[in-house]
């Protein structure tokens, strides 16, 4: 299938002719390319959730596939910052109109005490919350968000569009997609938290 100006109905391109589209897209990944972010991107198949949900004894561990994305997005961030020369701490910060994003918050210290305690320097803040339509680091994670979902379902072809995907993933540093092994992994962390949870207050 063609890129079409339907890929973007009743979002903030509404209404927008295709080549309005193209070149407000290059314009925001040339401004993605200038500042050279590092980018890390995880995804999963509905379809592998329900199955370890169906079979494994962890999976009151693991409410939503989100917490395994989550953590697997922290343990790429782990794996990428432990080989910084000088370690900074990452705040993480979802759009404000999301549901997730709440959830993903209630998660975060559940999350940062699974990994060990050499990667404490590496997290940052309580998780916050932003617009997205003031926000341009939220805007480029989205448009980031976008392609990498199009490269894995179904790659941009148009040649403009080719570009500006070549512009903002240039500072992709990792990504990762769990099947129900990967799902079993992240509830053995989580179960390992609950149980030292449960014995500190025994």
């Amino acid at each position: 299938m063609k890129e079409t100006g339907k890929h973007f109905e009743s979002g903030q391109f509404d209404g927008w002719e295709l080549h309005e589209i193209e070149e407000k897209l290059m314009s925001l990944a040339q401004v993605i390319y200038a500042h050279q972010p590092l980018a890390l991107a995880a995804h999963a198949q509905w379809s592998e959730y329900d199955k370890f949900k169906a079979n494994s004894s962890r999976a009151k561990y693991l409410s939503s596939p989100y917490k395994a994305l989550f953590h697997e997005i922290t343990r790429l961030m782990y794996h990428v910052g432990r080989n910084w020369q000088n370690p900074q701490s990452v705040d993480f910060i979802f759009d404000g109109q999301g549901d997730i994003g709440e959830e993903a918050a209630s998660w975060y210290s559940e999350i940062k005490a699974a990994f060990p305690p050499d990667a404490r320097p590496l997290f940052g803040r309580t998780p916050g919350f932003e617009d997205d339509l003031l926000v341009l680091a939220l805007q480029a994670a989205d448009m980031f968000a976008w392609f990498q979902r199009r490269r894995i379902c179904q790659p941009v072809t148009r040649p403009g569009w080719v570009k500006i995907e070549e512009l903002i993933t240039n500072g992709f540093a990792g990504g990762s997609e769990i099947g129900s092994d990967g799902f079993e992994k992240a509830a053995v962390d989580f179960e390992k938290v609950a149980k030292l949870r449960e014995q500190a207050t025994s």
